[in-house]
């Protein structure tokens, strides 16, 4: 049998799955693909203590095994989907998604009557809903477009716009982006600290999974979509509280809201899924294993693959990278109880291998749109901001956790977990001396960013910061920068609704006029 006498790096794939308890695989797992650009870390560290009796010959004799230490570290570029299941591990939350449908064979097929069909369960959209379709075939143009549905049955579903029809793929949904509502029916007003859109009829809470910290977007595309008067209020906001028919709002991306009572538009609102760092009864802490297929090892049965596996796997730490003119990119670090070996002839784990959803990488020139470090200012819902143009940038996200080693045990047979802490650096363009003065007095801030790109995006809201290590040294011929360090605490010092550290929102679509946010 011919064996192979090396592999190459570029051959092998690595992949993660969730468990089912700690240390427990799961025997229909999906095993979702890893994109790495390079590992950091992929390997079991084994102590072994060698034996040193005294004696006349000065040898040593074999040592023994006595620990067992595993990580598994990469780097992967950030792209729209490639990220989001797995940072609820790291934020120790599940995703507050808007209604989807489908993924498993249940949303059929398109007919020619711009209708989707199910066996059942369409019903869980209703009229006027924003909808979009995710791996359909794109070639025929009916994914990744807003869709507004006029019509739901359990079984058929139809939409305003124009589709092809088509059959579906089994991995296909539709998901809820958002809402058209009634013809003047959303309103603006600022006249109270903060401002908000209030509504006769739309009832807010009715929205899934609106909480305090989600961003959204105001106004859409088309004719009388968005708020016609003053374009300042079609923009990007956080979400500050939700009642029935009020949803108060700040972080105002285009600056002060204005009051608006405008007779004939459908505004559309679009929502995304939140991701936010929960309190202890929402809190989860998923474990993972991590798969590293290492080719077959005899070329006669090309399909016996051998592989490593890190057990009992918490996705520990992250960094965010923000580079000018680079991709935007995480570092990613697991900490596993153990690692298991697999032979090929053994095989693979049981489960499912399904190719990733397809996106492009995020950069930090044409597709990040907002970067803004600001003071708090209570009643000001779009403060100023302390610099205008940050060059790069590096948040730093850890759940400081450490393996827990006992007797009996080779690795660790739990984890214990820290605090979650956010913190991360900058190097701005020093303009005024009130960045100095914000460090100096430890004064409230705060810092967003904002991202799009072919119509989807992301937003990140970190509410309350504290600034540290502003120094200014001028260097001949190069502009004045200001190196800042922050670090992040829960905002509920500020508002008891705010009561994260961190908050990122998903966007599956966002209208172009956001590409415009500020």
């Amino acid at each position: 049998m011919p064996a192979v006498f090396k592999q190459d790096s570029n051959s092998t794939e690595s992949r993660w799955s969730q468990e089912t308890s700690f240390k427990v695989a799961n025997g229909s797992a999906v095993w979702n693909l890893i994109e790495p650009n390079s590992f950091s870390d992929a390997a079991a560290k084994f102590t072994k203590v060698a034996r040193s009796p005294i004696k006349n010959d000065r040898q040593r004799e074999k040592g023994v095994l006595t620990d067992l230490d595993c990580a598994f570290g990469f780097q992967t570029d950030l792209t729209q989907y490639n990220s989001q299941d797995l940072l609820q591990g790291l934020f120790r939350a599940a995703l507050r998604n808007q209604t989807t449908f489908g993924g498993a064979g249940q949303l059929v097929s398109i007919n020619g009557s711009n209708q989707f069909t199910a066996a059942s369960g369409l019903d869980a959209f209703a009229v006027d809903d924003l909808v979009m379709l995710r791996r359909g075939s794109k070639i025929l143009g009916n994914s990744n477009r807003l869709l507004r549905v006029t019509a739901a049955t359990a079984t058929l579903l139809t939409v305003a716009e124009t589709l092809t029809a088509e059959t579906l793929p089994a991995d296909a949904v539709l998901v809820k982006v958002g809402v058209q509502t009634g013809a003047g029916d959303i309103d603006v007003d600022a006249s109270q600290a903060f401002p908000a859109l209030t509504s006769t009829t739309f009832n807010f809470l009715t929205m899934a999974n609106l909480t305090p910290g989600m961003s959204i977007w105001i106004g859409g595309d088309a004719a009388l979509s968005f708020f016609p008067t003053n374009p300042v209020n079609n923009c990007l906001a956080r979400i500050r509280s939700v009642a029935a028919n009020r949803l108060t709002l700040d972080k105002c991306s285009k600056g002060a809201m204005i009051t608006e009572a405008q007779a004939g538009s459908t505004i559309q609102l679009f929502f995304g899924r939140a991701l936010k760092n929960e309190q202890q009864n929402l809190a989860i802490r998923p474990s993972y294993q991590l798969e590293m297929s290492l080719n077959a090892p005899n070329t006669d049965f090309p399909s016996q693959i051998q592989s490593q596996y890190f057990t009992g796997a918490l996705y520990s730490q992250a960094t965010v990278n923000f580079n000018q003119a680079e991709k935007i990119t995480i570092d990613a670090k697991f900490t596993a109880a153990d690692q298991e070996v697999r032979t090929g002839a053994t095989g693979l784990k049981a489960g499912t291998r399904p190719a990733i959803e397809e996106a492009d990488a995020q950069n930090t020139t044409s597709d990040l749109k907002r970067v803004r470090l600001a003071r708090v200012i209570n009643g000001d819902e779009a403060p100023t901001a302390l610099v205008a143009f940050i060059k790069t940038a590096t948040i730093n996200i850890d759940n400081v956790d450490q393996p827990l080693k006992a007797l009996t045990v080779l690795g660790a047979f739990e984890m214990s977990s820290g605090d979650f802490t956010v913190s991360g650096n900058l190097d701005a363009y020093f303009a005024s001396v009130d960045v100095l003065s914000a460090v100096r007095d430890n004064l409230d801030c705060t810092l967003d960013m904002y991202e799009f790109k072919a119509n989807s995006g992301w937003a990140l809201d970190m509410p309350l910061i504290a600034l540290s290590d502003a120094s200014v040294t001028p260097v001949k011929d190069e502009a004045i920068m200001i190196p800042l360090a922050f670090d992040a605490a829960s905002g509920q010092a500020i508002d008891t609704n705010l009561d994260y550290t961190a908050c990122l929102t998903f966007f599956d679509f966002l209208p172009t006029l956001a590409a415009i946010s500020q």
